[in-house]
C-alpha cells in the first residue's frame, strides 16, 4: 500500500527533527555539502524510528527488525552555514516485506532537499515478510 504527496510540501510530514547546520557541513563553495543532507535524513529517520515506528510494532510479538536496502536523495537548492534545518518523516509506503520514509529537509526559504528511504525486515541473510498486526498498525501510519 502506497501513498503519494509533494515531497517538497511540509503539511503531509508529521514527525520533526531540528538540525543544527555545522560549518564542517560546507564545502569549498560554503554549501551545505551532500553527505551532510545525507546525515540529516539519516536523523529524521532515527527518530521516527524510535518515536513511531518501534511504538507501532511493539505487542504485535512478530520480529520487526529494519535495515536500509535503498536510499535516494534529491538536491533541489542551495543550503549556506550558518542555520538550522528541520526533516519532516513520514510513513508512505507498506510493502510485503518492506517499508518506505519520506524525508523532507526544510530551511527558513523553503525545502532545499527531499529523500525517500527503503527499509526491508531483516532476518540473517534475506528479508522476511511483515506480520498481519505489524503490518495493520503501520497501514494507520500511512497519509
Amino acid at each position: 500500500m502506497t501513498r503519494d504527496f509533494d515531497l517538497t510540501d511540509a503539511t503531509p510530514y508529521h514527525h520533526w527533527v531540528d538540525e543544527v547546520v555545522r560549518f564542517s557541513d560546507t564545502d569549498m563553495m560554503g554549501h551545505v555539502n551532500n553527505t551532510a543532507m545525507t546525515k540529516y535524513v539519516e536523523s529524521g529517520r532515527l527518530h521516527y524510528d524510535f518515536d513511531v515506528l518501534s511504538p507501532a510494532s511493539k505487542g504485535a510479538d512478530e520480529p520487526f527488525s529494519l535495515i536500509i536496502a535503498n536510499l535516494n536523495m534529491n538536491y533541489l537548492a542551495e543550503s549556506f552555514f550558518p542555520g538550522r534545518v528541520r526533516v519532516g518523516t513520514r510513513l508512505i509506503r507498506v510493502g510485503n516485506s518492506s517499508i518506505t520514509t519520506a524525508h523532507g529537509l526544510f530551511r527558513e526559504n523553503g525545502c532545499f532537499g527531499t529523500s525517500t528511504c527503503v527499509m526491508v525486515n531483516k532476518v540473517e541473510g534475506g528479508s522476511r515478510p511483515l506480520g498481519p498486526r505489524t503490518r495493520a498498525r503501520l497501514e494507520r501510519l500511512l497519509p
